[in-house]
């Protein structure tokens, strides 16, 4: 009777752990997200060729890989400093200044490479095949600016453990992105659909990053602070 008591004493101090919780909110979600890929997957293979298909993921794996790069590592950055504060106003000028550092160093890196065509001769390496990369350019670069500052809303919710609003954000991404981009495939077959389907891509996490950065901004508290620009630098 007692070991019945024990046991049920521990089940519940599991149900009731706040932390037990939130993993099993955020591993679920995760689990979600990638199941989606492969439930999806015959549906996509009916909308589009497997040319075009393997067209599409390569090109969102590229676009995945340069925001990644193109971070400049503040995301390191951001977990790290943002619990090294404890004064509230410290952390939301850390937010603004990391921010501001991640805007600067798109500038610096982004538009040379498209003034001087130098994702020309990216594709060009990484396609053994040429591809009507022209066609598909302005949605590549919006999909991979839009995946940084995902990836940096993402990050802070976490590092913030904001779980029920990360939750929310990455489920109406799986949701709306792949709801609108079938949508779109069905209504538009006549179309390229590897561009369609990055079209809608793009505009979908756009529109979401919107909606959630303003959580992100209410966090901020607009200060330049070149020191601490420094050391996010540093430490990324």
């Amino acid at each position: 009777m007692s070991n019945k008591k024990t046991f049920t004493a521990k089940l519940k101090a599991l149900k009731d752990n706040v932390l037990l919780k939130r993993l099993l909110a955020v591993l679920s979600l995760d689990i979600l997200v990638k199941a989606s890929a492969f439930i999806l997957l015959p549906l996509y293979l009916r909308l589009m060729t497997q040319e075009e298909y393997g067209v599409f993921n390569y090109l969102l794996s590229i676009a995945y890989s340069f925001a990644t790069i193109l971070n400049l590592g503040l995301f390191i950055s951001q977990s790290k400093l943002y619990h090294d504060f404890t004064d509230i106003e410290e952390k939301k000028k850390l937010l603004f200044n990391i921010n501001v550092l991640l805007l600067a160093g798109l500038s610096v890196i982004i538009l040379p490479i498209y003034a001087f065509r130098l994702d020309y001769a990216a594709i060009g390496f990484l396609f053994r095949n040429p591809i009507d990369y022209d066609r598909y350019r302005l949605w590549i670069l919006l999909v991979t600016v839009t995946s940084l500052f995902s990836y940096m809303l993402t990050n802070f919710l976490y590092t913030a453990e904001k779980i029920r609003t990360i939750s929310t954000y990455n489920l109406l991404r799986v949701i709306c992105v792949n709801g609108i981009s079938i949508l779109i495939l069905v209504l538009t077959k006549a179309f390229d659909s590897v561009t369609v389907r990055f079209a809608a891509t793009a505009c979908v996490e756009l529109v979401l990053l919107l909606i959630f950065y303003g959580v992100y901004i209410r966090h901020m508290i607009p200060a330049i602070n070149f020191q601490l620009m420094v050391r996010s630098l540093k430490l990324g």
